[in-house]
């Protein structure tokens, strides 16, 4: 038997309750397939096989056979009626299959979850299940998976309203019989007279719940593939549910007919299963009741009831068996398991004893070298960083003293010029060794700091300087100083190019006005540094600085401003405005 005559017989299973109590319809009329009688010891040996390949596959960490293990060990609970713990195999397969994408095996698994659901009369999760598996067959283009869903989505609307007591909406069954239609181009696609029967049988029994007439006529098509490919199940099962749907139009005789020949083959044919013995013996009480023979419809009705009880028997048997097996796998699982482990262990903790003793004796060793070459590495390590703060001071020094050396030389040399022009230039030459002078010391002076330079700190100290030297101490420029640190290599061209500015502004602005002033700015935005001098002195005359080199500062600004890579302008703005901007990244 394939997967759509399981899935029609699923969708019928759990409303079965439900139909023994109908007074017109009996327990084969929703079209169960006989499978609970062949469960018995062969499924349950299947079951063992299954979990002790479950178990090695977990052992060897193959998740692709664990998730087919566990979709096996679920379909043997299904069989046996375990719906709970087929759920739970099947999502433990479905946490492995979801991640590796659309399969055809995934919307199987998704199929076996939506029957699961729909036997504990779950109809919105089945739904649910039933869609995914339509996507993901859709998806992977499995013309046989979505046959087979559309099979399934008609049992869960079929089911619905059954469970509904036939209150629900009408249209439930238009669905099933509409998701039927679409399954039956497919099935004439395959064109296997055994998914062509199938979908015969589910039509007829959806049309045994509102004409029973039409149900007839698919059920005849059905009974007839049935019968040409040897299904000696299902066509028992359908002479059954053709029985019911004769009964339901009062032709008792025919229906007596198809009773009396499923009972026949029932015997003949050595069937083995309750629910279809149990569909005989409650259609035949059904009959007599019609006919008012109430002596043998009791005597039927008590056949059934005692064949339900041995059901419950068989199946609280196959329950215990179920468990055994279990046990029985787990406890050999278990001692095999404990064995290796024991001699596992064995072997390592020999191996792990043998390697410990080699390894401490090494390390040992090892140890007392490296202790050793440490000790005169440290001992050398001091003494050369001994010496290199020592040369680092010497040199400092030297450069402090030679700096100012030069600073004094050019003091001197100042002094003894009579021309203006020469004395101006030699005294512009000294504020700018003193610009250098000052980026040393800030260097130098402090052992926390070897590369970067406080502008906070350093720009006041270049201005105070030019205006010291000028005879403007009285003048206290206005600063509005960003907290910035800047690079040696950056202070440098930048401090040049400030001394040039402020010694510009000492000369033509700060000298002549009432009350003089000057400010200097410095502000960092978008990785963009800016310096601005002002003063409120006469300004310029026509061209600007920055266009025209004259002098020699101005050429020096402009060789300082392109090793910045950077930009200036000269405006005037009540006094002459000074902007220098230049890209910083270490700020």
């Amino acid at each position: 038997m394939n997967l759509i005559g399981t899935l029609i017989s699923i969708g019928g299973l759990f409303v079965s309750p439900w139909l023994r109590a109908q007074p017109s319809v009996s327990y084969s009329a929703i079209g169960v397939t006989a499978t609970g009688a062949k469960t018995g010891v062969g499924l349950h040996q299947k079951l063992k096989v299954n979990l002790i390949e479950c178990q090695r596959a977990v052992a060897a960490g193959d998740s692709v056979a664990v998730s087919e293990a566990a979709y096996l060990i679920g379909k043997r609970y299904s069989g046996m009626g375990d719906f709970v713990t087929a759920k739970y195999w099947f999502m433990r397969s479905l946490r492995i299959r979801e991640p590796r994408g659309a399969t055809e095996n995934l919307g199987k698994l998704y199929l076996r979850l939506a029957e699961l659901e729909t036997t504990q009369l779950q109809f919105g999760q089945a739904l649910a299940y039933a869609r995914q598996a339509l996507a993901t067959h859709r998806q992977v283009g499995s013309v046989h998976g979505l046959m087979s869903t559309y099979v399934t989505l008609s049992g869960i609307y079929r089911g619905q309203w059954l469970a509904s007591a036939r209150t629900a909406d009408p249209r439930s069954l238009d669905k099933a019989i509409d998701y039927l239609r679409q399954a039956e181009p497919l099935a004439q696609t395959l064109n296997r007279p055994a998914d062509i029967a199938h979908l015969q049988q589910a039509f007829g029994t959806v049309e045994l719940l509102r004409n029973p007439g039409r149900a007839i006529l698919y059920l005849k098509k059905a009974l007839l593939l049935y019968d040409q490919i040897g299904h000696e199940y299902n066509t028992a099962y359908i002479r059954i549910q053709l029985a019911s749907a004769h009964l339901s139009l009062g032709q008792i005789r025919l229906a007596r007919s198809l009773i009396d020949e499923a009972r026949r083959q029932y015997q003949t044919r050595h069937l083995t299963d309750y629910g279809l013995l149990d569909d005989i013996e409650t259609l035949s009480a059904r009959l007599y009741q019609l006919t008012g023979d109430w002596k043998r419809a009791f005597a039927h009705q008590k056949k059934a009831m005692d064949i339900r009880y041995a059901a419950l028997n068989a199946a609280r048997n196959g329950a215990i068996e179920q468990l055994t097996v279990v046990y029985e796998t787990e406890q050999r699982e278990a001692r095999i398991q404990s064995q290796a482990k024991e001699l596992a262990l064995r072997a390592a903790s020999l191996t792990v004893q043998h390697t410990l003793n080699y390894a401490m004796s090494g390390l040992l060793a090892v140890a007392i070298g490296a202790g050793l070459v440490f000790f005169r590495l440290n001992r050398k390590n001091r003494r050369i960083s001994r010496q290199n703060a020592s040369l680092v001071k010497e040199q400092s020094h030297r450069i402090k003293n030679n700096l100012q050396a030069v600073s004094s030389l050019l003091s001197l040399q100042s002094v003894r010029l009579s021309d203006g022009i020469a004395k101006r230039a030699v005294e512009d030459s000294q504020f700018r060794v003193q610009a250098i002078a000052l980026l040393h010391r800030q260097l130098y002076d402090r052992d926390d700091q070897l590369v970067d330079v406080d502008l906070r700190q350093y720009i006041p100290a270049v201005v105070s300087g030019v205006l010291a030297g000028y005879g403007l101490t009285h003048i206290r420029p206005v600063y509005e100083l960003a907290p910035v640190h800047l690079h040696a290599d950056k202070v440098l061209p930048m401090g040049l190019i400030l001394n040039e500015v402020v010694t510009n502004a000492c000369k033509y602005a700060l000298s002549s006005p009432v009350n003089p002033s000057i400010h200097i700015g410095v502000t960092v935005r978008d990785g963009i540094l800016q310096l601005v001098v002002t003063d409120n002195g006469p300004g310029f005359t026509m061209p600007a600085p920055s266009t025209v080199s004259t002098t020699y500062g101005l050429r020096l600004i402009q060789l300082q401003t392109r090793q910045l890579h950077g930009s200036y302008q000269f405006t005037n703005q009540k006094g002459t405005h000074f902007a220098l901007a230049f890209p910083v990244t270490d700020v």
